[in-house]
């Protein structure tokens, strides 16, 4: 049997990877990706494969750590809605 040593150089390999395959691949190792406050404003329901995902971005737009309970949560939701009253 015969070995073969490759060496790579790991900038080279990302520098030929688009944005959007480097982001497609965060995110299906479980990342939460926002790239520009535009791009928060436009996501839907529709943009999220479950709960889990839906929480990580609300925490990220309210810059909050993800262990939080989902009561205090909607708790922090609620006091930033009350806060234009």
């Amino acid at each position: 049997m015969a070995y073969i040593e490759v060496e790579v150089d790991i900038e080279d390999y990302l520098d030929d990877l688009t944005d959007k395959d480097l982001i497609s691949e965060l995110e299906n190792r479980g990342y939460s990706i926002i790239k520009s406050d535009e791009e928060v404003l436009e996501k839907t329901i529709d943009d999220f494969n479950n709960s889990e995902d839906f929480k990580r971005y609300l925490c990220d737009l309210f810059n909050i750590g993800y262990h939080i309970d989902n009561k205090d949560l909607i708790s922090k939701l609620s006091g930033a809605l009350n806060c234009f009253k």
